[in-house]
């Protein structure tokens, strides 16, 4: 059920005669008039306008309004104050009412874990002896094997990287084209 708006609920609080605070929030203005018209009811000399009469039924209560009551101008606007703003509906279409065919499954992307350096240093756990354009390949290869993308540009820095590294701890020995794992 919809909840009446706060402007409609600060109106009620007013017309009872109850004092509120302007940073009053919706539920506690709601609880407020809640108690006021269990404990007093709703004095027969107080006119509600047709919002007034709608937000006390959304929050629960019955109000008899009398057959003859006919909403005035005002009442009216107050109505189409607290409508919310109509949402856009999507048409539907042939497209949509037939039955739509899976997308093809994306290429699936490396782990996070697995990039590029991890890679190249597996390439060289796995051979001892290789050329450098070889190291590049099998590591692009092996990057390729666990998600990731062949690209032998984006596979040249990291061998580079991976063997400045090595080559300063004196794991492996580059020798021109030659690279050889010592330990």
């Amino acid at each position: 059920m919809a909840k009446p708006s706060k402007k409609v609920v600060l109106s009620i609080l007013d017309k009872l005669g109850l004092e509120h605070s302007s940073k009053i929030t919706l539920e506690r203005a709601q609880k407020k008039v809640e108690r006021a018209i269990e404990k007093d009811g709703i004095p027969e000399d107080v006119d509600m306008t047709a919002a007034e009469i709608k937000g006390l039924e959304q929050m629960g209560f019955e109000i008899d309004t009398g057959a003859d009551a006919e909403p005035t101008d005002a009442d009216l606007e107050d109505l189409e104050d607290d409508e919310p703003a109509p949402t856009k509906k999507k048409k539907s279409s042939k497209k949509d009412s037939e039955k739509k065919e899976p997308k093809p499954k994306k290429e699936k992307k490396a782990k996070k874990s697995f990039d590029r350096i991890t890679a190249a240093c597996k390439v060289l756990q796995k051979k001892k002896n290789h050329t450098f354009e070889e190291y590049v390949d099998a590591a692009d290869q092996l990057y390729a094997d666990n998600g990731g993308k062949l690209n032998p540009k984006e596979a040249l820095p990291s061998c580079r990287r991976v063997l400045k590294v090595l080559q300063a701890y004196e794991m492996i020995a580059v020798k021109g084209e030659k690279i050889k794992v010592l330990s």
